[in-house]
């Protein structure tokens, strides 16, 4: 009886982790996001202060191709491993030697 107890209190554990984990995630990428469409625009108007401002956005539009094009080709090293490895930590801990 002790062991089903002491499995639900480490199972609630870990699940409060990693929603916490989701949670603060999901809150770094809104705000984020948002510092990085401001970010966008404010480059948009400097750039555009040497160039057309037609040329500058477009300058800045390529940039974030660029960047999903990287993050598409590398996926798996960039999301998907990080992402299984943290759940093995958290759910399949090392034994202790």
């Amino acid at each position: 009886m002790l062991h089903i107890e002491s499995a639900r209190l480490t199972t609630a554990e870990k699940l409060t982790l990693l929603g916490t984990t989701i949670v603060y995630g999901a809150l770094l990428l809104i705000f984020g996001s948002i510092a990085m469409f401001f970010i966008s625009i404010g480059i948009g108007h400097l750039l555009a202060t040497t160039i057309s401002e037609h040329l500058a956005y477009l300058w800045v539009a390529a940039f974030y191709i660029v960047l999903v094009l990287v993050i598409v080709i590398f996926k798996r090293q960039l999301i998907l491993n990080p992402i299984c490895r943290y759940i093995t930590r958290l759910l399949a801990p090392k034994p202790e030697s």
